[in-house]
């Protein structure tokens, strides 16, 4: 005997995961790698952009960003310098400016700070301001923070952006957006004739 699948009613959305094809690099310009150094490295020294503080220098070594970041006290001789490597691929961030063992990105701001700077910078401002709100959730390792867009799934296309950043580097683990397609009958009929494999 058979059992059959249950299938939702013709028409009706299915949620669908499309996944971000992996193409080049995640940082790929300077001033993206020097906007993410800013934004972890903010609790290390109180704020880059704070008087006596700036990003020095931006280099690239290929695979990663080094940012280096002079701080300092206003009318000061004495400047101690951080110097932090941004990973290419995936913005993974380590260097003597990481207070380690503290986690990268250790708050729910930070969280979407740097979620929102990825989404900015990868699709735009446009699909920025779409996602809004951006919820984060903690995940206990990772931050998962996602997009409002079509979250009740009314619209067919695409929805809710999806990011998981890991907290102990700030790695970014998956980009992905949820989607909605509407079933039409005759692929329903095809699924719903599809059995489950015997125990």
């Amino acid at each position: 005997m058979t059992q059959k699948k249950n299938m939702p009613t013709p028409g009706a959305p299915i949620s669908i995961l499309l996944l971000e094809a992996a193409h080049g690099s995640l940082v790929n310009t300077a001033e993206f790698a020097a906007r993410i150094a800013e934004s972890v490295l903010d609790r290390e020294i109180g704020t880059v952009k704070a008087p006596g503080n700036r990003v020095a220098n931006v280099e690239d070594r290929g695979h990663c960003w080094s940012v280096r970041v002079e701080r300092g006290k206003p009318q000061s001789a004495t400047n101690t310098e951080i110097e932090v490597e941004i990973q290419k691929r995936d913005a993974a961030v380590s260097g003597s400016g990481i207070g380690h063992p503290r986690p990268a990105i250790g708050t729910r701001e930070l969280a979407e700070k740097i979620a929102t700077l990825i989404l900015r910078q990868k699709y735009g401002e446009d699909e920025l301001q779409r996602q809004q709100p951006l919820r984060v959730e903690d995940k206990g390792d990772v931050w998962g923070v996602r997009g409002s867009f079509n979250i009740d799934r009314v619209l067919e296309g695409p929805g809710p952006f999806i990011i998981e950043l890991q907290k102990r580097d700030a790695r970014v683990l998956n980009i992905l957006f949820e989607g909605v397609i509407k079933v039409l009958p005759d692929v329903q009929d095809l699924l719903r004739n599809t059995t489950n494999p015997p125990a």
